[in-house]
């Protein structure tokens, strides 16, 4: 829980300085060098967090046997990101068109080793959510405070990039220093390439084309418009990435679970369908708000300047539940089942369809564009995956308790429609229409009695008696 308020809060405050400080265009090129950057890390990580996660919460409770896999694991993460460095240099000094970026891009380019070293998916394979938490509480305040000394002018996103890299680079070093709790990990020349590269390869395919999909539009909107247009799409798919991150911290801490349920079908089914009501439950009124507000949100969170990023944002919000649905399908169901190549096929037809697409239409509608094109990548994926699952495990996302989370975003839409025909300062209409749907949701769950809710209301009233 507190992990998510802290993946809410530490973006709801740096977002509004950076974006004013910084401007549109420098944003743009923040954002351009940190998303060619992830590419690099991708192909880096080789897949080995979801794979790592998933074989190493199985064998868990053998010290020795941990040891050795993550030590493969880890050695083989190491050679990987040598090749991303000697990729990542060629394609920088090769060619002259990154040169406007070139700084910017070495700053994050440091993030491939710290995120190796890091071995965060040996924490998750032990669900060590409270350490995970702790850990990003301490190194969120430290570069919140660093931004707030360091960037005071327009000129300083080279600043914000170092100071971005420290929060994560930070608790990645901290994690390698830390792991030795759980087992010795070090460099090893026998590798069992046989049993590991196969699933490696197709889950690193399949996280590449996620990405690509995701993100690869900012590329493209850098390379086929301005760094004007990439500062108002990345405004938008932050606040919309913000969005999907609380929602898959909430769900994310059920995998290493699910990766161990997988053999008996009747608990892993159950499992799975808490999931998806939970999912619901709270994502289904999220894209509500943000599709309603969005002129408020872009403009509290970034300012004046960036109210063009508010369609491209109500575009993505569709997005969110389809992406929700994708997730739980594969990373719920597909990969804890040891369907990984299904989920790769998915993945990869999306990110073709979203590249075709975003050539076609970013001529025409620049960063709407881009957001269209993300909503019809993730729309396949979910359609494909909620297919294949189903010769896995029943997943039923249109159930009794789906209706009464309709009939309650319906009292959000009416919350949002009254606050801005009769409110006319813009600071009080948000925090009503964010502060008065809520309860209205609440409430309308809780006398439909939507499990959740019901749930939710246990835990308060046994907090305040416990209180």
């Amino acid at each position: 829980g507190l992990n998510m308020v802290l993946s809410l809060t530490f973006p709801l405050i740096t977002l509004p300085y950076v974006s004013r400080i910084l401007g549109v265009e420098n944003i743009g090129k923040y954002n351009f060098s940190n998303n060619f950057v992830s590419y690099f890390i991708l192909i880096a990580a080789l897949g080995v967090n979801t794979y790592g996660i998933r074989e190493c919460a199985k064998v868990r409770e053998d010290r020795d046997k941990v040891g050795d896999f993550v030590s493969q694991i880890f050695s083989i993460n190491m050679i990987t990101t040598f090749v991303s460095y000697l990729l990542l240099f060629t394609v920088l000094f090769g060619f002259e068109s990154f040169s406007s970026y070139r700084s910017c891009i070495l700053i994050f380019s440091t993030t491939l080793f710290f995120t190796t070293i890091g071995v965060e998916w040996v924490y998750k394979a032990y669900e060590q959510f409270t350490y995970i938490t702790v850990r990003n509480a301490v190194f969120k305040l430290i570069a919140l405070g660093l931004l707030f000394i360091f960037v005071r002018n327009q000129d300083d996103y080279l600043k914000y990039a170092a100071v971005t890299v420290f929060a994560t680079g930070g608790s990645y070093v901290l994690n390698f220093l830390h792991s030795r709790k759980f087992c010795k990990i070090g460099l090893v020349r026998h590798i069992d390439w046989s049993a590991h590269m196969r699933p490696l390869i197709i889950l690193s395919a399949s996280a590449i084309a996620v990405h690509i999909y995701n993100s690869f539009d900012t590329l493209m909107l850098g390379m086929m418009t301005n760094d004007y247009y990439v500062g108002l799409y990345t405004t938008s798919s932050k606040i919309y990435l913000m969005a999907k991150s609380i929602l898959l911290a909430l769900l994310s801490v059920a995998v290493p679970r699910l990766s161990i349920m997988v053999s008996d079908k009747k608990q892993f089914g159950v499992l799975v369908d808490k999931i998806v009501d939970a999912m619901n439950f709270f994502a289904l009124p999220l894209v509500i708000g943000i599709f309603f507000i969005s002129d408020e949100i872009v403009y509290i969170l970034a300012g004046q300047d960036y109210l063009g990023a508010s369609l491209s944002l109500k575009i993505l919000s569709v997005a969110i539940i389809c992406s929700m649905y994708a997730w739980i399908s594969s990373e719920c169901v597909l990969i804890p089942a040891g369907k990984e190549k299904e989920s790769f096929i998915s993945t990869g037809i999306a990110a073709c369809i979203n590249i075709g697409l975003n050539f076609i239409l970013i001529p025409l509608w620049n960063t709407n564009a881009a957001a269209i094109t993300t909503v019809i990548a993730e729309g396949f994926v979910m359609i494909f995956c909620i297919l294949k699952a189903k010769g896995i495990t029943s997943v039923r996302f249109l159930n009794r308790e789906t209706g009464k989370v309709l009939i309650g975003c319906i009292g959000i839409r009416v919350v949002c429609t009254l606050s801005k025909c009769f409110i006319s300062n813009l600071f009080i209409r948000i925090g009503l229409s964010i502060i008065g749907s809520g309860l209205v949701y609440v409430v309308i769950e809780i006398i439909l009695k939507n499990k959740m809710a019901s749930i939710m209301k246990e835990k308060f009233f046994g907090m305040l008696r416990r209180g």
